[in-house]
């Protein structure tokens, strides 16, 4: 999954919310091993928006949370 190049440069906001689409919903293995593909990009996204970045990185490496469990009371 490379960053496309626009008119103006890289399209980098693109890139960065289709790979938020991508995470969601997979596993923290998953998620781990998707990081370490994308680490050229993630450098790209971390030179124009250091925030953008860690926000991805933040997702990726999230600890899968078990189910919660509701008490009938």
């Amino acid at each position: 999954m490379q960053i496309q190049s626009g008119r103006d440069g890289l399209l980098i906001g693109k890139w960065v919310t289709s790979a938020k689409h991508t995470l969601v919903g997979k596993s923290e293995d998953w998620r781990r091993a998707w990081l370490g593909l994308h680490q050229v990009e993630l450098e790209e996204v971390r030179a124009a928006n250091p925030e953008w970045a860690s926000k991805l990185e933040a997702l990726a490496i999230s600890p899968d949370l078990p189910p919660t469990q509701h008490s009938a009371a």
